[in-house]
């Protein structure tokens, strides 16, 4: 099983915009410390890792809760705290509920990843403590991805609150048959990253085609969305330059207009000085409504 791949895979799920908030169960051959290390170095998302430990006296729900307030620094969180310690609460469910509901409302302040590691698992959780975990996400104004591994060998318990998710093997370099294309502006900042890539396809006997120079296909528009068209995957490694390229541009339109971008489309990103969020967006369409 290839590692490298399978961290592609998490890495596409917790950045993919159509993951929505949930709670995710990964049968992956990754251990909890590279999930962690992987997540930490991507840019866009906090991290919180909470441990789920075996209790006598607690619930692995209640165990959850009380290890995630103790990530903030909030007095209110941890008067709740005390008070659902404490013998003379008769309400446990209400002060549980409660703490829960305040964390998700109140102190996640973006887009979440909540790694859920130690001897249990998501499906170590009753029904009704997974009804209340998955819609108290429904509390927060973002994304909140709640992932952990399986820990039980005999199999994995299906619940209508998780999703489970089964990371693939490499079937991309070991039974690939055709052609990928590589989506690229010229710059030679980036020669060495852009050989890296073509290096890594030529050793795995990879056919590929690459217009290095955006004029390979300049006289026929033909020939240049067949050759588009042909490809199965397509990466496209974009930096500040490829943003500003007209040719560039019309290359995006055409991968886009033949499909399936979810399984062909194999994004590298390196936006330099440009903001991955809403700021950069608006300076790429200004510049583009310049050049009109």
């Amino acid at each position: 099983m290839n590692k490298e791949y399978q961290l592609g895979q998490l890495r596409r799920i917790i950045e993919d915009p159509d993951t929505s908030s949930g709670l995710y169960l990964i049968d992956t051959v990754l251990d909890d410390n590279e999930i962690e290390k992987y997540i930490k170095d991507l840019d866009g998302c906090a991290y919180l890792k909470i441990s789920l430990l075996p209790s006598k006296d607690s619930s692995v729900f209640e165990m959850f809760v009380i290890g995630l307030s103790y990530k903030f620094d909030n007095q209110s969180l941890v008067e709740m705290v005390k008070l659902l310690l404490s013998d003379a609460t008769q309400k446990r469910d209400n002060v549980l509920l409660t703490i829960l509901l305040d964390i998700m409302r109140n102190h996640i302040e973006r887009r979440t990843i909540l790694h859920l590691e130690g001897e249990k698992d998501l499906s170590s959780f009753i029904y009704e403590d997974l009804c209340k975990l998955k819609t108290s996400l429904d509390y927060s104004s973002h994304p909140i991805i709640i992932i952990n591994k399986p820990k039980h060998a005999i199999g994995i318990k299906k619940d209508p609150n998780i999703n489970i998710i089964t990371f693939q093997e490499n079937n991309f370099m070991e039974k690939r048959t055709e052609k990928v294309h590589i989506s690229y502006k010229h710059d030679t900042a980036y020669k060495a990253d852009i050989l890296a890539i073509k290096t890594g396809l030529q050793e795995n006997n990879i056919p590929y085609s690459i217009d290095e120079y955006d004029i390979l296909y300049r006289d026929n528009i033909d020939d240049y969305e067949k050759e588009i068209g042909s490809s199965d995957i397509v990466i496209m490694f974009v930096i500040p330059n490829y943003l500003t390229s007209l040719e560039c541009m019309f290359e995006m339109t055409q991968i886009f207009k033949n499909g399936n971008i979810k399984t062909r489309l194999f994004p590298v990103v390196d936006m330099g000085e440009i903001k991955r969020n809403g700021d950069g967006l608006i300076k790429i369409k200004d510049y583009w409504s310049k050049e009109k």
